[in-house]
């Protein structure tokens, strides 16, 4: 995990500095855009997808392939997973093994074995591209 540190900003100041370098008002402004457009991109997918979609591109953007087989450590609890993915911890144990039949198996320590990486992004209409 990545060490991060936080500085406050009293509003007065912050208002001065961006007054007097608007082109810094503009890159925050782009940049807070672009946040904006990722999580409403996000949003979409919980609402569109499937348990099984979210969880399947869950798993293909950890892998480093884009072919084959692959054994990943997933990164986090898996009750942090199913709330990122806008699920129970009930559901998500059930969604893995739904994904069996397309050969996905969890092991233990947190690894889960993808036989055909392919097979999981056609599942879950994934592009690599």
């Amino acid at each position: 995990m990545n060490d991060v540190e936080t500085r406050v900003i009293p509003g007065d100041v912050l208002r001065r500095i961006l007054l007097e370098d608007p082109a810094l008002l503009f890159r925050m402004m782009g940049s807070i855009s672009l946040n904006m457009h990722s999580l409403m991109t996000q949003i979409a997918d919980l609402k569109m997808r499937s348990t099984a979609e979210r969880l399947s591109m869950f798993l293909i953007e950890l892998s480093d392939k884009d072919e084959g087989g692959d054994t990943i450590t997933l990164p986090y609890d898996k009750r942090i997973i199913a709330d990122k993915l806008g699920m129970s911890p009930e559901t998500l144990s059930r969604t893995f093994a739904k994904l069996k039949k397309i050969g996905v198996n969890t092991q233990p320590g947190n690894k889960v074995v993808i036989t055909n990486i392919e097979e999981l992004a056609d599942y879950c209409g994934y592009s690599f591209t």
